[in-house]
């Protein structure tokens, strides 16, 4: 019978998943979005790939302009003066 400590320690290895093809694999390839806070990409399905020289450091939704930085709320649209 496993241990409930085992559970957890392969709950938390599966957390780490890449937002794009989904795998879990090569965990030394993945990298949390900064900019978004949420997502985990394997380096290899970054749109940048290989071109980026430095760290990965947004996710491709984030680079393409879909992602939601994660403590940020949208922007209420601004009504030109006199527009009442």
């Amino acid at each position: 019978m496993a241990s409930p400590a085992s559970d957890d320690d392969g709950a938390s290895a599966a957390a780490a998943v890449c937002c794009m093809c989904g795998d879990h694999g090569l965990p030394h390839e993945l990298f949390q979005c900064n900019l978004c806070g949420h997502r985990t990409q394997h380096r290899h399905c970054s749109d940048l790939y290989p071109r980026a020289a430095g760290p990965y450091r947004s996710c491709n939704w984030c680079l393409r302009g879909g992602g939601v930085p994660h403590r940020s709320r949208r922007r209420r649209r601004q009504q030109p003066n006199g527009g009442r």
